[in-house]
């Protein structure tokens, strides 16, 4: 689904075409996407023929779950479904990219790794790191590639004319980099974090990762604990290794397209369980 809705498409360049869908994108998208819904069609009705029969409602006393949650909301099936098919394409593929690169630069960088595990042990030293204790945890951030946006109207950015209905990308990876905002833009350093009011939270414009103002991304709230807990949990209960006795500068990290930075190479490590 990934590729396909990063797949150069003649429409974005001449619309007039779009309804003609000339490389049959958008019914590849849609038959994806209709795949995607059958995993938990089947979930949903089940668990609404069960709400019937036992007569649950909005104040029941039982330990509800996200679902049980839309399901109050008096919202359809399809609602529901199109819900979690966004939630599923904004947070999943970022998420697991975002900790895939996290994970590469702490193999190239062992004094930040030794940092943050010294950190973790310290605040956590139970088998698994829970949620509720991320926010003792000061040394992990995150960061994305382009966020499109659509102009509503004809505009005028320096000397470039934007018409209504263009396709804009906001380069958010060049952003972070600016020589201009950053000390040294290039460097892993997650201690440029630390004791800064800089947030992640669309209202400082030299750090974007979600975007900002109306159109910042929704899954910003799960997507920040869902890469954090992941993250954390992978350093605290593994020690890893790089194969084939590789040095830590020799972990390629060439990137290619997509909605969010993709390593070209996938990461490949070695884990061993911390007792």
């Amino acid at each position: 689904m990934m590729e396909l809705h990063t797949a150069l498409n003649i429409s974005d360049l001449y619309p007039i075409l779009g309804s003609l869908d000339l490389q049959g994108l958008s019914r590849k998208c849609n038959e994806g996407e209709g795949r995607i819904q059958e995993l938990w069609r089947g979930v949903i009705k089940e668990r609404r023929e069960g709400r019937n029969d036992t007569g649950d409602d909005d104040n029941s006393s039982k330990r509800k779950d996200f679902l049980d949650v839309l399901l109050d909301g008096q919202f359809s099936d399809e609602q529901i479904s199109l819900f979690l098919v966004e939630l599923l394409a904004a947070v999943s593929d970022s998420t697991s990219s975002t900790v895939e690169w996290a994970m590469a630069e702490l193999m190239r960088n062992p004094q930040a790794m030794k940092r943050l595990r010294e950190e973790l042990a310290g605040e956590s030293p139970e088998e698994l790191i829970a949620e509720s204790s991320l926010a003792k945890f000061p040394y992990l951030h995150s960061s994305p590639f382009l966020i499109p946006h659509r102009a509503t109207e004809d505009c005028q950015v320096m000397d470039c004319t934007i018409p209504k209905d263009a396709q804009v990308l906001v380069n958010v990876w060049a952003i972070a980099r600016d020589p201009d905002n950053w000390e040294d833009p290039l460097c892993f350093k997650p201690e440029r974090f630390l004791n800064s009011d800089l947030d992640y939270k669309g209202n400082h414009f030299e750090y974007l990762p979600f975007g900002s103002g109306r159109r910042i991304c929704a899954g910003m709230p799960m997507a920040v604990k869902k890469v954090q807990l992941a993250f954390a949990n992978l350093i605290h209960s593994f020690d890893w290794y790089l194969p084939n006795n590789m040095l830590p500068d020799e972990v390629d990290m060439d990137e290619k397209y997509g909605i969010t930075l993709m390593k070209e190479q996938p990461l490949e490590l070695i884990p061993k369980w911390r007792k």
